[in-house]
């Protein structure tokens, strides 16, 4: 089994005035992550002080952010690169078909029903009067085409870029991990100094 390392200059800053002794904590391996699954690991920064008090016991350390911090493992999945090129092609395509919709539901002045008997007299030769196959795809493909932009039914975020929707969810998940941190503190579960 593969081990995953986790050095110290991946969970933290480190500044020192003797650059050789910055550059071994950087270096150091903080951390052997064994497991092939999802996990989340609560430390406390005493016992990251304590971990470098044990290779340099003279060094004066100050912490400049959190007192706790929880540290996430996420295996690499091996992803297929057809697959990857079967979606940027499949988006594409929406975002061609999308953006054409939208310039001529602009030209006819927001008139959704216009566009849809248009398109229906291109196709056909004569439009539908009713309820159509496009109304019908509209009606149930927005609400879809939202979930799945905003990735309601996704297990992770695809982007990391905040939209409002994820600005409330940052806020969330600082909460979630506040919650996390003070729940492993009382069950004694946290990563602290022994």
């Amino acid at each position: 089994m593969k081990k995953q390392c986790v050095k110290l200059q991946d969970i933290a800053s480190v500044h020192c005035t003797n650059k050789g002794i910055e550059q071994k904590l950087k270096d150091s391996i903080f951390l052997q992550i064994e497991d092939i699954q999802e996990k989340k690991y609560v430390y406390s920064i005493l016992y990251v002080i304590s971990w470098i008090h044990q290779q340099y016991p003279t060094l004066q350390i100050e912490n400049m952010g959190e007192t706790d911090f929880i540290l996430s493992y996420m295996p690499k999945q091996n992803k297929k690169m057809w697959i990857q090129y079967g979606k940027i092609a499949l988006v594409s395509g929406i975002l061609a078909v999308g953006s054409a919709f939208s310039i001529m539901t602009f030209n006819e002045d927001v008139s959704v029903k216009a566009v849809f008997s248009q398109m229906e007299e291109w196709v056909l030769g004569q439009g539908v009067k009713g309820f159509g196959v496009l109304e019908m795809g509209y009606a149930f493909g927005l609400p879809i085409g939202i979930c799945v932009f905003f990735n309601h039914f996704s297990k992770r975020a695809a982007r990391q870029d905040p939209t409002p929707l994820q600005v409330e969810m940052r806020i969330y998940e600082n909460e979630v991990n506040t919650a996390m941190i003070e729940n492993a503190s009382r069950k004694g579960k946290q990563i602290d100094v022994g």
